[in-house]
Parts: C-alpha cells; sequence; structure tokens
C-alpha cells in the first residue's frame, strides 16, 4: 500500500517537473479597469474619436477589440447585418489611443426603412474588451452609442431658428434650395413631406423646393404651406429640416417695426421733429426684404396743400426708405405728410406707405 502512494506521489513530482516553462502561464492580475462613459450621442454624418484610458500603454502586450455582439444581427441592408455595420464604424485606432465613430456609416437609431422594412434599435450596444499577451485578466466594458438625424438647412433662410419661414407673393414663382451641410448626397434621396394636406403647387423639382405660382389661397389670404425636406439612405431617414413658407397677397411697407417670428405689428408713422432743426426718420419696415426695390417721396403737402420740395429740404435714401430734413428756416410749424413709394426690383408691385412729420 505505501508503494502505491510513493508511486503516485513520484508520478506527481515527475509532472510538475515535466513542465516546459513555454506551457507555464503566470497571472498577474487584472488589467486597470476601462473606464469610458456610460453613452455617447453622435449626429449623423459627423465623426468624433472616444479616447481610451492612457495607463494601457504602460502595459505591454495589451490588445484592445470591440465587439458588438449585444445588439440583434439584423440585417440592415440587403445581406448587410447591424453588426458588420458598426463593426465597419466603430473602430479602434491603436495609434491615437482612441475609438473613431463615423456616423455617416452607419444610420441614426430607431428609424424605420420601407425598403428593408427594419426599425433600427433604440441605441447601439458596443463592448470594449482589454486583452493582455503578459498574463494579465482580461477586461471590459460596455456603453451605448445613438445616433440622432442631422440637420440640413434651407438656402437663404435662418440657421438658427428651431423652424426658419419665409414669405412668398401671390402669383409669383419661389425656389429653396436645401443646404446638405457637407453630408454626402451620395446614394441618397431627397423626399419632401408635408404638416397638412399636399395641394400639388409645391414640389421638388431638380433638388429644389418650388413653390409655384399658383399656390396659396382661392380667396388670396394668408396661407402657410408645413414642409419637412428629408433625406433618405437606404430608406433610412438620416437628416431632415422643417420649415415654412406663407403666401401673402402683398409685402408690409410701413414706418414702424415689424416682428416676423411673432408677426407683431408696431406703427411709427407720426413723428414729431423741432421745427427747423436737421431731422432724420427710421427705416421704414419692409418685409420680405427680398421684394424690396428703391424708395423715392411721390408727395409732400401741408394742410390738403402739396408743396413742391423746390428747396430740396425733404430727401429719401433709395436704398433705405429713411427720410431727412435738412435745417432750415423757410417751413413753417404744422404737420407734413409724407407719401413714400418703394418700386420693386423683383416683381411688378409699387407700394407706398405714409409719414407724418410733425414739426413744432
Amino acid at each position: 500500500m505505501l508503494k502505491r502512494y510513493n508511486g503516485i506521489f513520484l508520478l506527481a513530482i515527475l509532472a510538475v517537473f515535466g513542465c516546459n516553462d513555454d506551457e507555464q502561464v503566470t497571472y498577474k492580475g487584472y488589467l486597470p479597469p476601462v473606464v469610458l462613459k456610460d453613452s455617447v450621442l453622435v449626429t449623423y454624418g459627423d465623426n468624433i474619436d472616444l479616447m481610451l484610458p492612457t495607463q494601457y500603454k504602460d502595459y505591454e502586450g495589451v490588445v484592445l477589440s470591440l465587439d458588438f455582439s449585444n445588439n440583434d444581427d439584423i440585417e440592415v441592408k440587403g445581406e448587410q447585418t447591424l453588426q458588420n455595420l458598426l463593426a465597419n464604424a466603430i473602430t479602434v485606432n491603436a495609434s491615437e489611443n482612441s475609438i473613431q465613430i463615423n456616423a455617416a456609416e452607419i444610420y441614426p437609431n430607431n428609424v424605420y426603412s420601407e425598403i428593408s422594412d427594419v426599425r433600427l434599435p433604440e441605441v447601439y450596444n458596443v463592448t470594449l474588451k482589454a486583452d493582455s499577451e503578459e498574463g494579465y485578466k482580461s477586461v471590459e466594458t460596455t456603453f451605448k452609442v445613438r445616433v440622432t438625424t442631422a440637420d440640413l438647412g434651407i438656402v437663404g433662410l435662418s440657421d438658427t431658428d428651431e423652424i426658419p419661414y419665409d414669405y412668398a407673393l401671390y402669383g409669383t414663382r419661389s425656389e429653396y434650395a436645401v443646404d446638405y451641410k457637407a453630408l454626402k448626397k451620395e446614394g441618397s434621396k431627397l423626399e419632401l413631406f408635408f404638416n397638412g394636406r399636399p395641394d400639388g403647387h409645391v414640389n421638388l423639382v431638380d433638388g429644389k423646393i418650388v413653390v409655384d405660382e399658383n399656390a396659396g389661397d382661392e380667396g388670396k389670404s394668408e396661407w402657410t404651406y408645413d414642409m419637412v425636406p428629408t433625406l433618405l439612405k437606404d430608406g433610412y431617414m438620416v437628416a431632415r429640416k422643417q420649415f415654412r413658407v406663407m403666401v401673402v397677397p402683398t409685402p408690409k411697407f410701413f414706418y414702424g417695426s415689424y416682428y416676423p417670428d411673432l408677426d407683431i405689428t408696431v406703427i411709427q408713422n407720426r413723428l414729431v421733429m423741432a421745427l427747423g432743426k436737421e431731422y432724420a426718420t427710421m427705416e421704414p419696415a419692409f418685409y420680405p426684404e427680398k421684394y424690396k426695390g428703391h424708395f423715392s417721396i411721390k408727395s409732400i403737402s401741408k394742410g390738403g396743400v402739396s408743396l413742391d420740395n423746390t428747396e430740396g429740404l425733404f430727401s429719401i435714401n433709395e436704398e433705405t426708405g429713411k427720410v431727412s430734413v435738412k435745417e432750415n428756416t423757410s417751413l413753417a410749424a404744422g404737420e407734413y405728410s409724407l407719401v413714400v413709394e418703394n418700386k420693386s426690383t423683383t416683381t411688378d408691385f409699387v407700394l407706398s406707405a405714409e409719414l407724418t412729420l410733425v414739426m413744432e
């Protein structure tokens, strides 16, 4: 019995000493934990870099990799799966010690494609793994990437307003070009959607949004088109911009102030000035400004009697509409009524506004 135990002990000793040095693995503990944000928000079309912990540079043989298996491997385009799509767009850049996200190569979250009949998940899950070739135990962490749709722009309209707007005149044609803001148009398609029922008078023509001459209401009251040009890629919405066009009978022209975002009008066409002193009015309100032409004084009267302005005491800035009165000793106290005209350079409109100067 003793011999049997001694034999087993001897075999164990031989097994231990018989191992090659190359086959021995010495564990040195875990690599430092991976510290990243829990979630990352990126806009479609943007490229961002997520910097990785710098301490991994102090360890020899650390290999960083990304895993996307926490996402359902659905087919998003043809035979291309979501995991493959993410693997091509989200990569580790070892030389820069960062994770690069190319959001032009993936689609925004929670959007639907009529082509593939697929709705994408609300977030993409990304797992960063750190493995060691020097005996340290691996560590990993998972974070979420959320891609939002990009904003298009409308050339010539405000880029800061949440919903930019413009005015068009009845009987005129207006065109609006879409600003893609460095987004790639190749492989994408622009479509126009409406908040409200389309009437056939606003269409996409050669990539531009065209409001035709017959747009608006039959009674020619103010009419609003609320539109959303949308950029689609493989059937998925990747960028959009809501904007409005208000069709109006005539431009607004008066002395005072107009606040188009609030549609508030403040009339200030009766101004008091010192008799005989030099004076200048404010510029008149004119909206939409794109229809503004040249200003001129059509008539001047006092107490119903026409004045010929032979001394040139009254003048107007043809570009701005600001009316000036020279210093003089010939004008008497009282109310001077002026009619100012604006002749559009882009339409057939000739508009007039009244202005009263009270000299006392």
